[in-house]
């Protein structure tokens, strides 16, 4: 069990690593240059975080009212509510 704890930390980092050096210049699904990549995580990782921003932006503006809600719920005692 503590194998699979430490595989979704190394994932999880890769991920927030791939996110935290995204850049829109990067080669991906919607821009094909002949740049080198600069994430992080080379060419995989451009494409994974393009993908996971793009999808996260669709997700966003199909529910306007649920980031609001979850900011509510999440700190009842703070200025968002």
């Amino acid at each position: 069990m503590e194998t699979l704890g430490l595989g979704v930390l190394i994932v999880a980092i890769g991920f927030a690593l791939s996110l935290l050096s995204y850049a829109p210049e990067d080669p991906n699904f919607n821009n094909a240059t002949g740049r080198a990549h600069g994430n992080l995580l080379g060419l995989p990782g451009a494409y994974g975080a393009e993908y996971s921003l793009q999808t996260i932006g669709a997700m966003w503006s199909c529910s306007p009212g649920r980031g609001d809600w979850s900011l509510i719920a999440t700190f009842p005692d703070s200025c968002f509510a």
